[in-house]
């Protein structure tokens, strides 16, 4: 009868380990620039990881001072999804210029 239960409390154990959920923190770090004279011509950088925006902060600066208008894009979210559909959400979130770090 132990050996039952001690099976039991270990199926029950990695089937609640398998459910854990994981939770990423993903940021959006972008510049959009028009160009003054001609507002078909845009450009958008986005960073890749949080140190990024440090290159993208410089960029703004190189464009302001010539003929663009440069806004910001800035944003966040919190995916949390079992383990067997995180990777779809993280997929999502890179197509929309996110990056994502896991919290």
């Amino acid at each position: 009868m132990q050996k039952a239960s001690f099976f039991i409390v270990t199926a029950l154990l990695l089937i609640l380990g398998s459910c854990k959920r994981e939770c990423y923190q993903c940021n959006q770090y972008c510049l959009s620039c028009l160009n003054k004279s001609d507002s078909s011509f845009a450009i958008e950088v986005c960073a890749e990881k949080y140190s990024g925006q440090y290159e993208i902060d410089s960029l703004k600066l190189v464009f302001q001072d010539t003929t663009h208008i440069c806004t910001f894009l800035n944003n966040q979210a919190s995916v949390c999804d079992g383990p067997n559909k995180i990777y779809n959400a993280i997929n999502y979130y890179h197509q929309e210029n996110y990056y994502c770090t896991q919290q």
